[in-house]
């Protein structure tokens, strides 16, 4: 990718040799010394008139230089330029207006584009290594963990030391000080199947609290109901919500049957009628961002004071009870802006909750595709802006029959409830379709991440195409032969009705089916290995461990990456030096030694590339990056430190490398040079 000062790049059908360019680059510089023309241009001439023609690995390249153009690429300026022309997702932050344009610092949107652009150069390679590595005290027992979508905030189900206090509990991880636990809420029971997403709720009715609160700020709750009631809407509040599900004995005096390592989320065979209860709660993000900012070191008692001025930070939005076992859940926001919750309530029951005060829940039953067979759902996607639901169903074989399980894809309407009550409805798909495969078991359709209707962040100052028409993929591991089981369906642009109130917002939709254009794919297992995956939708991660390996906390054999890069190619503005090697497998090992480690939870955000895990009986979260962005002291200050460009400086060619400093006695340079290293971020 040759680098393009004062005019617009043309692609052109050769290759260039980029390594050579940034030699040769480099070699005139020092050769030219002071007499360069690029050293006598004015800053302002540079950041104005030829960075902007320049891309993301472009800038990286002009700051290695020396440690002018350093200064220079850290202008602001540089990098809110390049975040509005940016034409593919970046990792989301959370949606309030903290993190919009205007107030989003420099060092924020660097990160945010370095990291996208590092995490994909780094996951096409042949074996994707990490760039960076660390560890960190939870002060728990992690039972399972889910990231917040961004890779920001990661939501833990925990334990203390004599298994008997369980918590759901919010970490921050981008913090001066490291991990920091900033919100807990306390459970009957351990939690798993954890979902988290960034979502915005209505605001919850004043409470007797706030009704008894002083002179002062009634004045502020009155102006601001006279705000919302003069402006006619509902107050909105940014958020996010989890959903988990815990499972304890009915009766209480069972407990003592179960066992200290029950986990609800897998087959037991323990003969105690249970309770399955399933939750959604919603945290709001102005109070966490607030105490996040605040750079107070969470120890302290200002800290803690703050973190109870605030009040109780979950709201509960769900609660669902049933006998048997819940199955797969899904949270989003509809088309038009009416935030859903969905679970698998019974083997063909679908319960629908809308966050809305004018709606009430529905119980979807699901009616057979085939006669006298048991059909189970196996997994769920709200599809919001076709405004339906995808549904997996294993159909179990016939009483009596040799025969092997079939399986069904089907698209049921979301229907409405204008009602405050829960209605149940028998409801029939608009379109399924059955087919027989190997054995399917942990069904996952990973959604993609999109920016909230009402999106205070900068995702909602850009241009939302990029987050439309996207593949869906629906993964599942096989049984005999074990290995892994994916099916994409595209999307097909279809165009509204003039009638069509939506049209005026958008002239068109993406809409998925069952059509040609559905591909399966297979990849089988080694012999005596199984599969495990971490499903993303657009980068996963996949995990060997041994057939015979039944513990909840199994030693891991293998790690690799699984992305289809013909179905998710690098984008344009990613001139990458180093390409997918051509006809590579999707399956890639990582280059990491997993040393037979016994894991007991791992979470995986593919917007940052970040992987978590913890070690059975361990503490620590041990976390690894794919991507790479620049870092901060607990005082706000980029790493490494570095001193200022003297006023009086001399330029010294050393190896190649232009080295700006003061002369000593001895007549070098007194900063130790920068080593021309090949960055990967």
């Amino acid at each position: 990718m040759p680098l393009s000062f004062g005019m617009p790049r043309f692609s052109t059908p050769e290759r260039v040799d980029e390594t050579r360019i940034d030699e040769d680059f480099r070699r005139i510089l020092s050769i030219l010394g002071d007499t360069c023309p690029f050293r006598l241009l004015p800053a302002d001439v540079f950041v104005d008139n030829i960075i902007i023609y320049l891309d993301v690995e472009d800038i990286i390249r002009l700051r290695m230089v020396n440690k002018v153009f350093l200064t220079i690429t850290e202008e602001p300026s540089i990098w809110k330029r390049l975040l509005k022309r940016t034409t593919f997702p970046l990792p989301p932050l959370p949606p309030c207006s903290r993190y919009n344009l205007t107030n989003l610092t420099n060092l924020e949107t660097e990160r945010l584009i370095t990291r996208a652009v590092s995490l994909d150069k780094t996951w096409r390679q042949a074996y994707p290594p990490f760039l960076d590595d660390w560890n960190v005290e939870t002060y728990f027992h992690v039972n399972s963990m889910v990231f917040v979508p961004g890779g920001r905030y990661l939501i833990a189900s925990v334990r203390d030391q004599a298994n008997f206090d369980f918590q759901i509990v919010v970490y921050v991880l981008d913090h001066v000080y490291g991990l920091v636990p900033i919100a807990a809420l306390p459970t009957r029971a351990k939690a798993y199947q954890l979902e988290a997403r960034y979502l915005s709720v209505e605001k919850a009715p004043e409470t007797e609290e706030e009704r008894a609160c002083g002179p002062r700020e009634q004045t502020r709750l009155d102006r601001a109901a006279a705000a919302q009631k003069k402006e006619k809407k509902r107050v909105l509040v940014p958020g996010i919500a989890i959903s988990f599900i815990c499972s304890r004995p009915k009766n209480p005096a069972d407990w003592q049957k179960i066992p200290d390592d029950y986990n609800g989320g897998f087959d037991m065979d323990i003969d105690v009628p249970f309770i399955h209860e399933c939750f959604c709660v919603h945290v709001n993000l102005n109070d966490l961002e607030a105490l996040v900012g605040s750079r107070m070191e969470p120890t302290s008692k200002q800290f803690r004071y703050a973190a109870i001025n605030k009040g109780p930070p979950f709201r509960q939005l769900i609660r669902l009870r049933s006998r048997s076992t819940f199955g797969p859940t899904s949270i989003c926001e509809g088309d038009d802006g009416t935030p859903y919750f969905a679970a698998v309530k019974s083997e063909q029951t679908i319960v629908l909750q809308p966050f809305d005060a004018t709606q009430g829940a529905i119980e979807m039953r699901l009616q057979n595709v085939i006669a006298n067979r048991i059909h189970v759902i196996f997994g769920l996607r709200i599809l919001p802006e076709q405004e339906q639901i995808l549904v997996v169903r294993r159909i179990e074989p016939r009483p009596n029959h040799i025969e092997k399980p079939a399986y069904s894809l089907a698209l049921y309407n979301i229907p409405k409830n204008n009602t405050t009550k829960v209605v149940s409805m028998d409801v029939q798909p608009e379109r399924e379709v059955s087919f027989d495969t190997d054995e399917l078991v942990d069904i996952q359709i990973p959604a993609h991440d999109a920016p909230l209707r009402e999106d205070h962040s900068f995702r909602g100052e850009l241009d939302r195409e990029m987050y439309r028409g996207r593949p869906i993929t629906i993964f599942a591991r096989t049984l005999n032969p074990n290995g892994l089981w994916r099916l994409t369906m595209l999307p097909v642009r279809i165009q509204r009705p003039p009638e069509d109130p939506k049209a005026k917002l958008s002239p068109y939709f993406y809409k998925y089916s069952f059509s040609d254009s559905a591909e399966v794919f297979t990849i089988t297992a080694p012999v005596g290995k199984a599969y495990v995956l971490m499903a993303g939708a657009i980068r996963s991660i996949v995990y060997t461990i041994s057939l015979t390996d039944i513990s909840l906390c199994p030693k891991i054999v293998g790690l690799y990456r699984y992305t289809d890069d013909v179905a998710h190619p690098a984008p344009e503005q990613m001139q990458h030096s180093r390409h997918s090697p051509v006809n590579a497998m999707p399956l890639r090992e990582l280059d990491l030694e997993m040393n037979g480690n016994r894991i007991a939870a791992m979470a995986w955000d593919e917007t940052i590339g970040r992987l978590c895990m913890v070690n059975e009986g361990d503490m620590r979260l041990f976390v690894l990056d794919f991507g790479k962005g620049p870092t901060t002291d607990p005082q706000g200050r980029r790493l490494p430190l570095r001193l200022p460009v003297p006023p009086e400086s001399t330029t010294t060619p050393i190896n190649g490398i232009l080295v700006t400093g003061q002369k000593n006695d001895a007549g070098t340079a007194g900063r130790v040079p920068r080593r021309p290293v090949n960055r990967r971020g």
